[in-house]
């Protein structure tokens, strides 16, 4: 039986063409991080058509369209039928849902070849939601338009996080599913656009002062048969519901989408016109720390992964079947090993090589091994231990650069990800080492769940 797992990772590894069609929207929400692109312009046809036969031809599978607001482009129904006899497998698009009020309209995409339909509903009230929106009765027509497709496609519901309507997400979810919508993406506030050059103070929350609401909201999962998503909320605030943690193959979507920009880094030396204030408040930011300092270097030779000076442990991956190497050696020879669990791309991969938490752990009690890749609380190696533990491998990857000698930046977000995304629980602000800790690698945080990580008092490290 598919898990819920199982199906976000199948939806993280499909090829998705991305095509915008507007910059232009109806609605003018407090939130929008697009604002500043917004021109009022549509994207000419031919070259709508050209991205969606490019994408196709490239093996996408699933075609979403997106706007500002997709479906006020003149050929929107157009564009649908493109995709389908294209033959993309799915056609989704992402709307406000205002359009799709006038039944003829809903009728004639669902007849266009409409799969899916992904609704921003913010609200579950009409004052809070045509607050959120900036239009008077926007509420009222875009629950008409979900109710023209509910039941005949498949429609979910985007909710945009903010202070104003986190206090009610639980009630929002609770409307919503009664409607009959089971699967919800939960967007966090981002620095950027209306949202932060306008309505900061209004928006911005602190997810650690929220955190009883979303415990709350996070329980319609129990009996309902509800998929919940979560877009680019910080993993730490996620403790107890760890696979609600977003799978950090999603970071190329975020890469892809400000290309021109870290290639202005890059090659010009640009820097981002948005470093600065609202950096702490943006998912990206540990991104750019990792991208601004690794342009510093030159194309490296590949890093020593063992002790410098003196013999040094040998390493073994901590995967199954390690114990039947370990029982060929002599206690001399399996104390000296350093067992190291290695940074998995995928969730699936992690879960069918490599050890759980309590074997690697009774392992290298039995054999008196040392553990690379967990954070010391768990039985890892302290840092400044003179192992190379910056990576879960056993060795850091070099940074990939190109030909030209230039930081590919496709190759470098999947090196970021393998080298760089450690995650932490809130309590570990009280650890002692949490200065030179870095945590749980994601992928093994959304395995063994944040809830083992246990602080090191400043006692019991003395």
């Amino acid at each position: 039986m598919e898990t819920r797992l199982d199906i976000k990772e199948a939806a993280v590894r499909e090829r998705r063409v991305w095509v915008r069609l507007t910059r232009r929207c109806n609605n003018g929400c407090l939130f929008c991080l697009d604002a500043d692109s917004l021109d009022g312009s549509a994207v000419p046809s031919e070259e709508v058509e050209r991205l969606i036969r490019q994408g196709r031809a490239d093996g996408g599978q699933r075609l979403i369209l997106s706007g500002g607001e997709p479906t006020l482009h003149p050929d929107y129904l157009k564009f649908l039928a493109l995709g389908k006899d294209l033959g993309y497998t799915w056609r989704q698009t992402v709307s406000n849902g205002r359009m799709f009020a006038y039944r003829k309209f809903a009728d004639a995409a669902v007849e266009a070849g409409l799969c899916e339909a992904t609704f921003s509903m913010h609200a579950h009230r009409e004052d809070l939601f045509d607050r959120l929106v900036g239009v008077p009765g926007a509420f009222r027509q875009a629950l008409a338009g979900l109710k023209n497709l509910v039941g005949r496609i498949v429609v979910n519901v985007d909710v945009v996080l903010s202070r104003m309507n986190l206090p009610f997400l639980r009630e929002i979810l609770d409307f919503y599913i009664g409607l009959g919508i089971h699967e919800f993406d939960l967007l966090h506030m981002v620095p950027f656009g209306r949202a932060w050059n306008e309505n900061r103070e209004l928006l911005f929350y602190d997810p650690a002062e929220m955190a009883p609401h979303f415990r709350r909201a996070f329980e319609v999962r129990k009996n309902r048969g509800v998929i919940l998503w979560t877009n680019r909320l910080p993993a730490r605030f996620l403790e107890g519901n760890e696979d609600l943690i977003q799978d950090p193959h999603k970071l190329h979507d975020e890469v892809r989408g400000r290309m021109a920009m870290f290639e202005a880094w890059r090659d010009r030396g640009e820097l981002p016109i948005c470093m600065g204030d609202r950096c702490p408040h943006c998912p990206m930011e540990g991104f750019c720390k990792a991208l601004q300092e690794s342009l510093t270097m030159s194309p490296p030779a590949p890093p020593q992964s063992r002790v410098s000076g003196g013999s040094a442990p040998d390493c073994l991956p901590a995967e199954k079947g390690v114990d039947l190497l370990l029982r060929e050696m002599s206690s001399a020879e399996a104390s000296q090993v350093t067992l190291v669990l290695p940074a998995r791309d995928y969730l699936s991969e992690a879960d069918e090589k490599d050890l759980d938490l309590p074997t690697l752990q009774e392992l290298a009690r039995v054999h008196g091994c040392r553990i690379a890749g967990i954070p010391p609380c768990l039985g890892g190696l302290a840092p400044g231990s003179g192992f190379v533990t910056d990576s879960c491998a056993a060795a850091i990857e070099t940074l990939p650069f190109d030909a030209q000698g230039r930081l590919d930046l496709v190759a470098f977000t999947d090196w970021y990800i393998r080298n760089r995304c450690f995650v932490k629980s809130l309590r570990c602000s009280t650890c002692a080492l949490d200065s030179t800790c870095k945590g749980l690698h994601i992928t093994s945080a959304r395995r063994f769940g944040l809830g083992v990580l246990a602080p090191v008092s400043t006692s019991s490290r003395d």
